[in-house]
């Protein structure tokens, strides 16, 4: 099977650095800069993307594929009023700020600290809770 990416900007960081250059490099896989608009079911029940290939200059795209997935974006969604005494600080995307050794310890963790994958998320629990045992002991 072929399978088409479609993509706007791709960051690969660390570990997954290798893993998508060793995919770039797979002849069945295509990355496609573009911005896909919006999906329709075509007349032979096949899923149709429909887009603008950036790089192409701005051409127009209809492609039929059997089988879509979509990756969606991450925002924060842990609510303004928590019922704390005090919320926790975030920047200026809405995550929570990872409070440092004398503040009062916030430790954030996982996709509430920003967008990261399963690895960073398991690290970064880790972490806090280490953190947290640090500061329950008066360390």
């Amino acid at each position: 099977m072929e399978i088409d990416i479609y993509y706007i900007d791709i960051r690969a960081h660390d570990k997954m650095t290798s893993f998508y250059e060793r995919v770039k490099r797979d002849a069945k896989v295509n990355f496609i800069k573009s911005k896909p608009g919006h999906i329709t079911i075509g007349e032979d029940g096949r899923p149709l993307v429909h887009g603008e290939k950036t790089i192409d200059g701005r051409k127009v795209y209809d492609e039929a594929y059997d089988l879509v997935v979509l990756a969606t974006g991450m925002e924060p969604s842990l609510p303004v009023e928590t019922g704390f005494e005090a919320s926790p600080e975030r920047d200026e995307y809405g995550f929570v700020i990872n409070g440092d050794d004398s503040d009062n310890g916030q430790f954030a963790a996982g996709v509430a600290a920003g967008p990261y994958d399963v690895a960073l998320s398991t690290q970064t629990a880790t972490a806090s809770a280490l953190k947290a045992i640090q500061a329950v002991r008066g360390n």
